[in-house]
């Protein structure tokens, strides 16, 4: 800000920086709270001081984001329910005879089923499968669980539904489904490719175990494959998306599927909303609210202005995808994300594109810059498998390099040809 900072703003911003060195830290000291937490007291504290109202604070908050992430996660509870994720991991799992085999349909299969379902459930449902598969065949998990992880984050940027941020730039830029979809085809598949041949190449003598290693395994409560549930979790979702190439709004579309999904005589539908993760629902408006907060003190539009006076060009889409990628891994990747739709103007459906994209890959970076990272480490580490910083971060930087390297190639041929979906 420039000189003579309002006292209100002064408060404002100094809110906004806490929460901001929180989403950093993920906690404050030792205090039991977790990042949505922090999220959520601090848009409470905006409240009390004043540095927004109740009504532009609701305003703040995109609705539509939030009842399409809601929906989605009412029918990805009701599949993980009736084992249909136990199902697709168990069948990825027969296939360890050959190592390198195993490694890309592991990839293939999780990326692509990320780009339908979130991708943190993808990764919470296989890694305890897949672990377990590897022990018993006696390969060494790490390499694997860290490839699916990297899979999942590129697979996630096929459509407008593979992560939040995802749903919430869809529904923000008004992005078409299908138009995305096709621009973001060639950068997520290739990207998918190189991550395979990255892992395959840096892990070539350290895919097998040199024995048979089960100490970890321990019996545990399975979920029972429902196949009537099954079959309509499927049925339901492959419609919705049909839904999503139509003007039948999103948000509506999404809703009504997860009305039909609530409507069964096999699961309770208290125990398949406590599975919909409300501290994510949570996290979210928190951070529209500290958005709507931040804008009324001008501060996006000074980032803007000093970013032109170094010379770097905000609305330049290469830009656009490497400060994405920044900030994503500076803070958090949707608190980055969120940042950014302040600063960056979208005019053009492409901004939106590049944004989606550059957030997900950015995921890939450190163990830390995606919670699907964070969340395969801690499964496996139920099973004594060790994922640490430092072996993510010998595959995780290479990926994440090779394809930004793509997105910003892809860009640059889409701003000089004459076709843009």
């Amino acid at each position: 800000m420039s000189v003579g900072v309002p006292a209100p703003h002064i408060v404002t911003l100094t809110i906004i920086a806490v929460v901001y060195l929180g989403m950093i830290l993920g906690k404050f000291g030792d205090l039991k709270i977790d990042r949505s937490a922090i999220v959520l007291i601090g848009m409470i504290a905006l409240l009390v001081a004043g540095s927004i109202s109740l009504p532009k604070a609701i305003q703040s908050v995109d609705f539509p984001s939030m009842l399409i992430l809601f929906g989605l996660m009412t029918i990805s509870s009701q599949l993980h329910l009736a084992g249909f994720y136990r199902l697709l991991a168990s069948k990825v799992a027969e296939k360890t005879a050959s190592p390198r085999v195993f490694l890309a349909l592991l990839m293939f299969s999780s990326g692509l089923l990320s780009a339908l379902i979130n991708n943190d459930v993808v990764c919470l449902v296989f890694t305890p499968v897949i672990t377990k598969a590897l022990l018993k065949a006696g390969y060494r998990p790490a390499p694997f669980l860290i490839g699916m992880a990297l899979a999942s984050n590129i697979g996630c940027s096929l459509t407008l539904i593979g992560n939040a941020q995802s749903v919430v730039i869809g529904q923000v830029a008004n992005l078409n489904f299908g138009g995305y979809t096709a621009w973001s085809a060639v950068p997520s598949l290739l990207s998918l490719a190189v991550a395979f041949f990255v892992v395959c190449g840096l892990s070539r003598k350290d895919l097998v175990a040199e024995n048979n290693a089960e100490a970890g395994l321990a019996e545990e409560r399975t979920i029972a494959i429902n196949p009537l549930l099954v079959r309509k979790g499927v049925l339901v979702l492959v419609l919705l998306i049909a839904t999503y190439f139509t003007d039948i709004p999103r948000y509506l579309s999404t809703l009504v599927a997860a009305g039909i999904i609530l409507i069964n005589s096999s699961i309770k539908s208290r125990k398949i909303l406590n599975r919909v993760d409300w501290q994510l629902l949570i996290l979210f408006s928190g951070l529209f609210v500290l958005m709507g907060a931040l804008n009324e003190t001008g501060l996006p539009k000074d980032i803007y202005s000093w970013l032109n006076s170094k010379g770097i060009n905000p609305e330049s889409k290469s830009v656009t995808a490497l400060l994405t990628g920044f900030a994503g891994n500076l803070m958090n990747n949707a608190a980055g994300f969120i940042l950014i739709l302040q600063i960056v103007e979208i005019k053009e459906a492409m901004t939106g594109y590049v944004i989606a994209i550059a957030n997900a890959f950015g995921g890939n970076l450190l163990l830390t810059s995606s919670v699907a990272n964070l969340i395969v480490a801690n499964a496996a580490a139920k099973y004594d498998v060790r994922i640490s910083f430092k072996e993510f971060m010998r595959y995780g930087i290479p990926v994440s390099v090779l394809s930004f390297v793509i997105l910003l190639a892809w860009i640059r041929l889409m701003e000089g040809g004459s076709l843009v979906p």
